[in-house]
């Protein structure tokens, strides 16, 4: 569960401040889809990197049940996944290192529990055959389905999902 107490973020731009979410206070329960809708440029994405510590808020809180989640080094933070809308796959390393890496960065280790998981998860998502391949030899809803796959890999508690289907045809 994640508590959002009185959160505030802004940034600069050209000297002045903009404030992009103000006073926000509510309650992501476990075991629920929660869906945040609104407009381009509302916030939907900032909120998103707020949520999964890649962002600290200028004010307020993020509980992730009973502990902050900026406090150093907590480790709930690990338990806790992101797809980004730009799927934020490493240009330099195949789609399998990609995977490997968000194990690598939790301090997960690839025992055989964890290879069959991801090789399951691979066919799940019909990208097998993209193993070896670079993400600038992927399309779009390919870069996609690995950015999926990246994060279901880490087993999180919390997935958090920055338009993730938007690069994604119909019949995928």
């Amino acid at each position: 569960m994640l508590h959002i107490q009185n959160l505030n973020l802004s940034y600069r731009e050209k000297g002045q401040e903009i404030k992009v979410i103000e006073d926000l206070t509510m309650t992501l329960k476990s075991n629920q889809i929660t869906v945040i809708l609104g407009p381009s440029g509302c916030g939907k994405s900032t909120l998103i990197h707020a949520l999964s510590g890649i962002v600290k808020p200028h004010s307020g809180n993020i509980l992730h049940e009973h502990d902050f989640l900026f406090e150093p080094l907590n480790p709930r933070r690990q338990r806790i996944g992101l797809i980004p809308q730009n799927y934020g796959l490493l240009p330099w390393k195949t789609v399998e290192d990609n995977c490997l890496f968000a194990l690598k960065m939790k301090k997960k280790s690839l025992d055989a529990s964890q290879r069959q998981k991801l090789d399951d998860i691979y066919k799940r998502l019909g990208i097998v055959d993209l193993k070896e391949r670079y993400p600038n030899s992927l399309s779009g809803g390919q870069a996609q389905r690995v950015a999926i796959a990246r994060a279901f890999v880490l087993e999180p508690d919390i997935l958090l999902m920055d338009e993730p289907f938007s690069a994604l045809d119909a019949i995928t």
